[in-house]
């Protein structure tokens, strides 16, 4: 994808709001991919926030995922 939104430049870390906005996808979807796709970047916990890396999940976008 070579028109990235903001979100994927800007941030190094995103919330579920922001892969929301940037993927133009319901945030049901992104729990289905954390759960049932093995390559999605799985999110971390800080405190009670969950971070995506932003990266990470362009590069799955784009089919760069690291084996």
């Amino acid at each position: 994808m070579t028109n990235q939104t903001p979100a994927f430049h800007t941030k190094k870390y995103g919330r579920y709001a922001d892969l929301v906005e940037a993927l133009q996808v319901s945030r049901q979807t992104i729990y289905r991919w954390v759960r049932n796709d093995p390559t999605f970047p799985q999110p971390v916990k800080r405190g009670n926030t969950v971070l995506f890396d932003m990266a990470a999940v362009e590069a799955w976008l784009t089919g760069e995922v690291a084996q």
